[in-house]
């Protein structure tokens, strides 16, 4: 089982409760996450929490990972000046500890920046159309 992995969807012209069923309808057949998901870390460079809900934005993003994990969500949108170098740290690590770059949905705009990221640096990737 992956313990790491980075999640990769937009919500751009895409409903985000269509993006998690078709996560959860995948992880169901996959031995990704326990019950508890517990042991598991989840990587992603959405906006945290605390910036979401200060520009008033929906929560919906935040929500939805933060129920992947027992808290062990790693948020890389501030590891870096910028929002691609930060891509570029966060699938760097996932390669080397070995985890898995998740795909939901249509693959556009920042999203395809990431998958050919991961790609360039030969990141296990799984697509979830």
């Amino acid at each position: 089982m992956y313990k790491d992995f980075s999640i990769h969807f937009t919500i751009k012209g895409q409903e985000l409760s269509r993006i998690e069923q078709k996560f959860q309808d995948w992880s169901k057949g996959h031995d990704l996450l326990d019950e508890n998901n517990t042991g598991v870390r989840v990587h992603n460079c959405f906006l945290s929490r605390k910036d979401v809900e200060e520009r008033g934005f929906d929560t919906g993003v935040v929500d939805f990972i933060e129920s992947l994990t027992d808290a062990n969500d790693i948020n890389w949108f501030y590891s870096s000046p910028t929002l691609a170098m930060s891509r570029v740290q966060m699938l760097t690590t996932i390669k080397r500890l070995g985890g898995i770059a998740i795909f939901v949905g249509e693959i556009k705009e920042g999203v395809l920046e990431e998958m050919n990221l991961a790609r360039e640096l030969g990141v296990n990737i799984i697509l979830i159309p």
